[in-house]
Parts: C-alpha cells; structure tokens; sequence
C-alpha cells in the first residue's frame, strides 16, 4: 500500500507545472526516519462542529503521509486562546511548534526569540525551506511584511498568491432582499438612504430590528463613510492615522447615537447575535460575510442582497476598507524545545510549494480534487457533492485547509472556497461591487513589525487607550456620555499617550517602506 502511495505521489509531482516560480522538488519527500512534531494550533471554531484534532483534516493526513513527518495537535479551548498560550509559555513546556493568528507573545516574535522561547529562521532556510526562501527572495513586499526591523526572519507566515488586492471585501452590509424590493427605495447607497430604509422597516416590520451591529459600536462598514476604519492605522498623505482619534469618529458617532435613539439599533445590540437575528427575521440588515451569508440564506430560503459601501452622498470617493497583503496573518513558528527544528522547517516548507500549497487550498489528492485539463485543481463531487456533510460549509473546514492550522501559500477565494465552485452565482454575489470608481485602497497599510522597545512601549499604551476608547465609543452611541465631551474625550487619549503611539508607528512604517532584501 505504501508503495502504491509513494508512485502516485510521483505522479502527481510530476504533473506539477514545470513554469512554476517556486521550487517545490528541493526537499526529497518523504524525509528518513521522520519524527512526530508536536504543535499549538487554535482549531477553527467551524471545524470545531465536526472533529476535535486538525488531524482529522484530509489535507493535514496526507501532508503527514507525503512528508513523512507526523503532528501532534494541542488545541486550546475555544475562546480561551490567550489563556492557554501564557500558561505554556509559563509552564516553559513549549510544543515543537506555535500557530498563532497574530504574534501572541508579549513584545512580539522578536522578544521571544530573545527570550530563548523561538529560533530565529534566517541563516536556515535556503536549506531546510528552499520553498519559502523563493517567496521571500522573489517578492520584497511580503519580505518587508514578515522581516524584522533588522532584517531577520523569525515566522512563517501566511502567503496570499493573489496578484489582485482589491479583490473584493469578504464583509459586505446585508439586507432583506425582499423587504428592500418591498419598500420601494432600491440600492442603499447613502447614509439617507439607509434612514429611509431603516424607518420603513420600524413603520411595516413590527418587532424587527433596521440593524444588527458589531457589538463594540464599531462597524467598519458603516465607519468607512466618515473614512474610519477597523485596522489601528491607516495613511493619510503618506502620514498615520488612529480612526479612534480622528476628528471624523464624532461624525460616526452622532449618526450612531441617532440611529440608537431612533430605534434604527437594538437597545441591547452589545449582546445581539447579528447572523442569528437576520436568518431569523429579527433584524432586516447586518454586516458579515458574504459568501457565508449568501450559502446560509440561499439553504434557508432567506432572499439577500449585499450593499455598496456606505456614503455620506452620492460619488464619495472612499480609501480604504480592505487590502489583500502578501502576509496572511497567520503565524507558525518553531521553539527551542523542538529536538528537530530541521523537519519542522522542512514539514512547514511543504506547504510553501505549489503541490503542497494545492493539498491545503483544495484537500486530498484525487479525492478531493484532481488537475483539470488546464493544469490546475478541480473540485471533485467527494468535495463539492460529499453526502456526509450537511452543508458545504462543513466540508470546507474538513476535506481542507480554510483557515488557522499553520502557516503556508493562500490562493484567492475565488477558486478555493467550494461555495464559490459550487455555485458562481456566489462569487457573484461577493464582487457585485468590485468595479466601484469612487473606492480605493490607498489609505491601507500592512502588519507592521516593530523593534522589541518600541513593541513594548506601544503595547503599553495602546492596552489601555483600546480599552478606554472601546468604552466611550459605547457610552457615546447609548447616550450614556454626551457627545458635547467628545473634545474631553480626544484630549484623554492625548494624555494617554496616542500621539506616541502614532510616532512610534509612523516611524516603523517609514522604515518599512526603505527596507530593502540584501541580495
């Protein structure tokens, strides 16, 4: 049997394009006497609903049966990450390796390889993955994103191949198609025309809320007509800017407080389930994910229609909501408890080449999918059709890699998500605004790596402004805080410390945008 296996892998390296950029035949596969390799990996909460270990997903078996090395997952309770994390950095019982969906050690992945806790990669990975180290060398934006100030490498990191940036935001407002259609007003474009929808909704719909919000108050899909956003930061003629310190968040906030007061909101939105008020016709609009929401409510029978942004008026030009970077967020490094750091670079390598990033984006091989005749995978039935999965959802979790587990090549969505395979009206439905000429994506800026003093001293500060900001934002839409203290309430971050904050990171991006690979 394992003969049989090994020749069927052949094949299928074999098939693997001989144009490909990336060196995906450097590390001879299956390693000799491969070890078990344990990892600290958040499972993801969907997956959660079907297996209890990443070992029971297809990609993860058949990574472990072509690489000859074997996993050992150790996943933290969901929603007690942080916890878990501390108490085995604590303990100082480290798995052989970490994923995490942001560096979770205190100042930082630089810190803690200072502190003795992970390796620094740099000086091995031309050998042990050659596959990553072509990444690296061919693309200096992500090697910008993922490299120290000073030039290292401390992390694998997530690597979205996606030559488009702006290739639609996966969160989208979402509206009661029906309702809308009934109500006459036709695309919701501007912040009127969402009053107007909203009212009519309290004035035909009895008992249903206009609009399930974010549970802090923030919602950027809302904030991005006043150009707020989500991230820490964003650029504004080549200089920073903090949304929760902008002059522009009063704006957001008397139009969030009047909503409140005009009962547009839910008086205890804070604890609102959005999704499960929307599909149970609670609330007429909320903002979520649009695949997500265009699968649930087609298998429901719910009609939806996603929105453009939000606008103060018509023809708003509009910076910045969401950038596809080179780093994908997720995070896998490797500690110094680890006996065998070479196999787990080399096992972490194997999702950096273009077989290896196919068995994550797609599944198992001839299984899930096979190559299609323009040389690329294809979902088959077992993945797109499989009758032990109540929804394609589910299989999209199990059958292979969605998201978290350990860091490796990303493709788009638009050729990895099954919804969008399986159905193209779905991926419809996501880019429908794509083509919007008044919307840009200049004000984004990636993940930023920050010098272990500097991390430190921002990490400082911006704990305890994050927390005072989150409460005033609530406090300013309920009316629990007048908005006649919003100067009180800029002048309280001042003294808090932001404008540092924004120094500091003014001064990392800065020495991101000059930093350049040595050759």
């Amino acid at each position: 049997m394992k003969r049989k296996l090994l020749v069927f892998l052949l094949v299928l390296t074999m098939l693997v394009s001989a144009s490909s950029a990336l060196a995906a035949a450097s590390i001879d596969y299956p390693v000799e006497n491969g070890h078990t390799l344990s990892i600290w990996a958040p499972l993801n909460s969907a997956a959660a609903k079907k297996i209890t270990s990443y070992n029971e997903n297809e990609s993860f078996i058949f990574a472990q049966e072509y690489t000859g090395i074997s996993l050992e997952f150790v996943h933290p309770a969901i929603g007690q990450e942080t916890e878990s994390f501390n108490l085995m950095i604590a303990s100082e019982e480290y798995t052989d390796m970490v994923t995490v969906w942001n560096p979770m050690y205190p100042g930082g992945n630089v810190a803690a390889v200072e502190d003795g806790v992970f390796i620094d990669l740099t000086d091995k990975l031309d050998e042990y993955s050659p596959a990553f180290a072509e990444i690296l060398a061919t693309n200096t934006e992500y090697w910008r994103e993922i490299s120290t100030p000073d030039g290292r490498i401390l992390a694998y990191t997530g690597y979205k191949n996606s030559t488009d940036k702006q290739e639609g935001s996966y969160n989208r407002l979402q509206v009661r198609a029906d309702w809308l259609e009934e109500s006459g007003l036709g695309i919701l474009r501007t912040i009127a025309d969402y009053e107007a929808f909203f009212q009519w909704i309290l004035d035909n719909k009895e008992g249903v809320i206009p609009l399930a919000i974010e549970g802090d108050g923030f919602d950027a899909t809302l904030a991005i007509a006043f150009e707020l956003y989500e991230a820490n930061y964003s650029l504004r003629d080549g200089a920073l800017y903090a949304s929760r310190y902008d002059p522009a968040l009063k704006d957001y906030l008397e139009m969030m407080h009047r909503w409140y007061e005009k009962g547009y909101l839910s008086k205890d939105f804070v604890s609102v389930d959005r999704q499960n008020a929307f599909e149970t016709g609670a609330a007429a609009m909320f903002s979520y994910t649009s695949v997500d929401t265009y699968t649930r409510c087609a298998s429901l029978g719910i009609p939806v229609e996603n929105l453009p942004y939000l606008r103060q008026e018509e023809g708003q030009q509009l910076h910045g909501f969401y950038a596809i970077w080179p780093n994908n967020t997720v995070y896998t490094t490797i500690t110094t408890k680890c006996e065998y750091p070479e196999e787990a670079m080399e096992f972490i390598d194997f999702g950096y080449t273009e077989f290896g990033a196919n068995v994550y984006n797609f599944g198992y091989p001839e299984r899930a999918w096979v190559y299609g005749e323009d040389g690329k995978p294809q979902y088959t039935d077992y993945m797109l059709h499989n009758p032990d999965y109540a929804n394609i959802n589910d299989s999209t979790h199990i059958l292979k890699l969605h998201s978290g587990g350990i860091a490796r090549m990303r493709y788009s969505d638009a050729v990895t998500i099954p919804d969008n395979v399986l159905d193209p009206g779905c991926l419809t439905y996501r880019l429908q605004w794509m083509d919007d000429p008044n919307y840009d994506i200049d004000y984004c800026i990636p993940s930023l790596v920050y010098t272990t003093e500097d991390n430190d001293r921002h990490a400082s500060l911006w704990t305890d402004i994050k927390t005072y900001s989150d409460e005033m934002i609530l406090k300013f839409i309920t009316g629990a805080e007048s908005l006649d203290n919003f100067d009180n309430y800029l002048a309280t971050l001042k003294s808090m410390g932001i404008e540092e904050c924004l120094e500091i990171s003014q001064r990392t991006y800065d020495a991101f945008m000059q930093k350049t690979p040595a050759k």
